[in-house]
This record gives structure tokens, C-alpha cells and sequence, in this order.
């Protein structure tokens, strides 16, 4: 399927299942300044998102847009969205960790133990309380660290997450949202995956099952994405993930190196045709990070929209959420620095823009 039939107006104009999408202004039209300026865009899956403000996420602390109101000497590690409550992976910064580690990613060397946890919205609001553990590094698998995870209800009903260990990874399942989760006899389910460069254990983990009762693994490995397939959910075969389209330089003489940090979401068109939808990080020749679209009609052959989903560099992490027809909302992490360390905050932003939040009940 070629690029011009997965874009179609009609496929462009709806918003896609988990987190993220759209224009901040009122109706299509252009940005006036930045790299995406002069481009118009649709309504759904492709625009710069609006930052939530503090009288909606109900922090009123820390920086624009914050979600996730942690003590401020916690990174966090990656977090998903489902049925109303928001897991999230985090450390606390390393008392004996000496100033001055400020590079263009945090070093978990100095957070540890990363852990998951689950977190409940503040009442009222759109952010969120600082949530309990969930789920601790305890396999050999797992090393000393579970991070990244990634929630989804499967066609049987279940609750699965997804995540990241030091060699692999896995998935833990529960009934509901609140319930104790139970580890996957089968994880790792993915421990060493093969990439361009070689043998290197995936992250960031995010699945789909399609209607078909398919599972699709998404992960990154190093400087790529990389896709495996199963048929029960617990037995992956990686398989050949390709992506097409256009590889427009965000700023002169910038191409795109390396992608990672894949999150897909499901999405059923109005004519009823499923495609998976995914956003990434996109690191560019000059070494800014950007977010980025693409979408795939059978889940492993991707084409690129070319363009970014977020107005600005280095926000990484993406985990979209359709939250209505329209209506998109994206949670991603974003750099901060607290005692000359560096650190990721969890932020959130909402497309269409003018949608404003009013506690859980969307207002326009």
C-alpha cells in the first residue's frame, strides 16, 4: 500500500488509539515559525500537540506541561496509559551522586532502583499522584532494573504490560488495572534480538493484537526498530520490520541516523481497514531527537508522514492515548536538570489544542 492510500483524507481526519495527534490551532491550518513551518495538518495522528497547563494537570510545580508529580529527585523511565490508571517506571536520584552529569541522556547509574509503578489521577485533574510499586526487578532476566512498560487489554480480556529489563523483554498479567500483576512463564519473551550492527538485548517494548488474534512486538535495538510476531503471545519470532516514505531533514543538512522508542497503537478506519500506527524517536545527523509518525496496514511494512508530531527537540518516549474521535492526548518525557543531574520529567500535551481538560470531562 502506497503512501498516498495509507494518508488518505479520510484516514488523516481521525484520531488513532492510545496517546497523541494534531494541530494547537483551532481548525487546519499552518505553523508560522519552526521546522514545521508552512506545513498544514489534519486533524488527527500527525500535529504538534498543546502542552497541558497547570490548571489541568493540577501541578503546579516543575515544568510546563508536567503530569506526574514525583518528588523532584526522581527520573522517570517510561509510562503508558490504560482504563484510568498511568504506570510509569522511576528511580530516585543516588544520594552520592556528584553534580555535573548533564549529557543528552539520563545516566541510570545514578537513579536506582528503577521500579513500575501505578499511579491515580489527581481528582479534578488530568496529572497524576506519585503512584505504588507494582512491579520490582526479581528474575535473573530482569537484572537490577524493570522499566519502560507498556499496557494494553487483550482480545481475551486481560491486562498486560509490557517492559524493559537489563537482558530482555517481558510481560506481566493481571485481570484489571488494579489487580497483582503475574509474571509471563515465558519471559523473557525476547532476550537477544538481531540488529544491523549485531546481537543487542531490545527495550522499550509496545505490542499490538490484531483482530486476527496476531500479536505484534514492537521494540527498539540500538540505533533501529525492530518487529516479532506471535500467535499466542508468549512465543515471538522476530521478523523483518521495513520503513518507507520521506526522510525530510527537520533542519538543513539533518538526515535521519537512527530510530527507537517505538509506541504503536491499533486503529480501525471509517471503511473498517485496520492499521498500526507508530511514533518514535527520530535522531537526526545534527543529534536532535524528534518524534515521529508512521503508519503500517499489515504492522510490518511502515511508511514515514515525514514530519514531527511534537513543535520541539529532545522529548522523547511517546505514549499516545485516543481519548475520543478527535481528541488525542500524549504522554512523553521530557529533559530537566535538578542538582546539576540530568533527569526525565513526565509531561503530557493534548491535540486538538483547543481542547481544554475540566477534571476527566473534555471541554471545547
Amino acid at each position: 500500500m502506497r503512501l498516498g492510500n495509507l494518508f488518505s483524507r479520510d484516514f488523516l481526519l481521525r484520531p488513532t488509539g492510545f496517546l497523541l495527534a494534531y494541530l494547537t490551532v483551532a481548525s487546519c491550518g499552518a505553523l508560522g515559525s519552526g521546522p514545521l513551518e508552512e506545513v498544514v495538518l489534519p486533524h488527527s495522528g500527525l500535529g504538534v500537540f498543546r502542552p497541558l497547563e497547570a490548571k489541568e494537570t493540577g501541578i503546579q510545580e516543575g515544568i510546563a506541561g508536567q503530569s506526574l508529580n514525583l518528588p523532584s529527585s526522581y527520573s522517570v523511565g517510561g509510562a503508558t496509559y490504560l482504563e484510568g490508571s498511568l504506570f510509569y517506571a522511576a528511580a530516585p536520584l543516588d544520594p552520592t551522586t556528584e553534580p555535573g552529569d548533564t549529557g543528552s541522556a539520563v545516566n541510570w547509574e545514578n537513579f536506582q532502583p528503577r521500579a513500575i509503578f501505578r499511579s491515580e489521577p489527581i481528582e479534578g485533574f488530568q496529572g497524576y499522584n506519585e503512584g505504588q510499586t507494582v512491579l520490582s526487578a526479581r528474575d535473573d532476566w530482569e537484572g537490577s532494573a524493570v522499566f519502560q512498560p507498556w499496557a494494553i487489554r487483550n482480545l481475551e480480556g486481560d491486562v498486560e504490560l509490557y517492559y524493559s529489563g537489563d537482558f530482555g523483554v517481558g510481560v506481566a498479567r493481571a485481570d484489571g488495572v488494579t489487580d497483582t500483576l503475574s509474571r509471563s512463564a515465558a519471559n523473557p519473551l525476547l532476550g537477544v534480538v538481531q540488529s544491523s550492527e549485531g546481537a543487542v538485548f531490545p527495550r522499550r517494548p509496545t505490542a499490538v493484537q490484531r483482530s486476527s488474534g496476531k500479536w505484534f512486538l514492537y521494540f527498539g535495538m540500538g540505533n533501529e526498530i525492530g518487529v516479532a510476531t506471535s500467535d499466542n503471545g508468549n512465543n515471538f519470532i522476530q521478523t523483518t520490520l521495513t520503513f518507507t516514505g520521506p526522510n525530510i531533514p527537520i533542519e538543513p543538512d539533518s538526515p535521519e541516523v537512527s530510530r527507537s522508542e517505538p509506541a504503536v497503537v491499533p486503529f480501525t478506519t471509517a471503511g473498517g481497514r485496520e492499521v498500526v500506527r507508530m511514533y518514535y524517536v527520530s535522531t537526526r545527523a545534527d543529534g536532535q531527537r524528534w518524534m515521529m509518525y508512521a503508519a503500517s496496514a499489515d504492522g510490518v511494512a511502515f511508511e514515514i508522514y515525514g514530519r514531527p508530531v511534537l513543535e520541539s527537540a529532545s522529548q522523547t518516549a511517546p505514549a499516545p492515548v485516543i481519548l475520543d474521535k478527535r481528541t488525542t492526548l500524549l504522554f512523553y518525557a521530557a529533559p530537566n536538570v535538578f542538582g546539576g543531574i540530568r533527569f526525565d520529567a513526565l509531561l503530557s500535551a493534548v491535540s486538538p489544542g483547543e481542547v481544554t481538560f475540566a477534571g476527566h470531562v473534555l471541554e471545547e
